[in-house]
C-alpha cells in the first residue's frame, strides 16, 4: 500500500517536539512559520514517500515530519534556496530510500529515535544500532550516512549535533574547520573522532568518521558517545538519534541509498 505522504513544515530550528497544528483550509492563508499539508496514518507497515520537487520549493530553510510506525520518525530537511529533487520512501517501519538530483545546496534526511531525554552519562548498558544499506548511482559531491541525532534542543546555541557515518561516495566529509581529537576501535573498524567548536549562535559538532567504508554492521553507539566524553564533551541529554543520509554542500550532487534494514536499541538509563 502506497500513502501519500502526510508533512509538517517548520521553519529552521524548530524542533519535532515543541510543534503544534493547527488544521489549515488553503496554503495560501496558512502562517509561513508552519504549514501542516497532511498527516499519514502510518501503521509501521504502510509505503510512505515525499517528493521535494523544483516547483515546491522555497527561500528558507524547512522540515517536514512524518510518524513512522510506533517507534519511529521521519524528517526531510532542506537548507536554504535548495535546488533539485529529493525523495524519502519508507518502508513502514523496516526499511527506507532516499533518492536526490541536486543541483546546490544541502538536504539531511533521517530516519530514527525522537523525543529522548537521557544525559549521556545516565545511558546504561551497551546498546546498538544495526543497518544494511546500500549506496548507488552517486554523482558529484555525493554524500555520506550512518547514525545522526542532537544532543539538547535541535539547533539552538547549546545544542550538539552529532555523527557516527559508516559510509560515503563523492567526496571527503568536508571536515576544513574541525579539530580532530584522536580515534576509536570499536565494532570492527578505527572512527576518526572531529569536533567543530561552537562559534557565535552556531551550535557543536561531535563527529566519528569510519576509515573504512561499510554497508552493514552494528554501532555501538554508546562507546563513541563515551570516547567523546574523554574528549571534553558534556554531559548533555540526548535527544534524538536517527540514521541518515546527508548530501554533500553547495555541489552538484546526486545518488540513492537504500536501507533495507535498521534497528536502533532505545537508550536505558535515568532520564530528566
Amino acid at each position: 500500500m502506497l500513502v501519500t505522504a502526510s508533512v509538517l513544515l517548520l521553519p529552521m530550528g524548530a524542533s519535532a517536539e515543541q510543534a503544534t497544528v493547527a488544521p489549515v483550509a488553503d496554503e495560501s492563508s496558512t502562517p509561513t512559520d508552519l504549514i501542516e499539508r497532511t498527516r499519514p496514518a502510518n501503521d509501521g507497515k504502510a509505503t510512505v514517500r515525499y517528493c521535494e520537487t523544483p516547483d515546491m520549493q522555497r527561500g528558507n530553510s524547512y522540515i517536514y515530519l512524518w510518524p513512522v510506525g510506533k517507534k519511529y520518525t521521519a524528517e526531510m530537511w532542506f537548507s536554504r534556496n535548495f535546488d533539485g529533487t529529493a525523495c524519502l520512501t519508507n518502508f513502514g517501519d523496516r526499511g527506507f530510500r532516499i533518492d536526490w538530483d541536486l543541483k546546490t545546496y544541502g538536504f539531511l534526511h533521517e530516519v530514527g529515535l525522537y523525543n529522548l531525554s537521557i544525559p549521556v552519562d545516565s545511558i546504561s548498558g551497551n546498546p546498538k544500532a544495526r543497518h544494511r544499506h546500500r549506496l548507488s548511482n552517486i554523482t558529484g559531491g555525493g554524500g555520506y550516512t550512518g547514525l545522526y541525532g542532537w544532543f539538547g534542543k535541535a539547533g539552538t546555541p547549546d545544542s550538539i549535533e552529532l555523527y557516527i557515518n559508516e559510509n560515503w561516495a563523492g567526496g571527503d566529509f568536508g571536515m576544513g574547520d574541525t579539530i580532530k581529537m584522536g580515534s576509536i576501535e570499536v565494532d570492527g573498524g578505527v572512527y576518526d573522532i572531529y569536533t567543530r567548536p561552537r562559534r557565535g549562535n552556531r551550535f557543536v559538532q561531535w563527529w566519528s568518521n569510519r576509515r573504512t567504508p561499510r554497508e552493514s554492521g552494528t554501532i555501538s553507539y554508546k562507546k563513541h558517545f563515551d570516547a567523546w566524553r574523554k574528549l571534553g564533551m558534556p554531559n548533555a541529554a540526548l535527544t534524538r538519534l536517527t540514521f541518515a543520509l546527508e548530501a554533500r554542500w553547495g555541489v552538484k550532487t546526486g545518488g540513492s541509498v537504500h536501507y533495507k534494514s535498521f534497528h536502533i536499541d532505545t537508550p536505558g538509563g535515568s532520564t530528566r
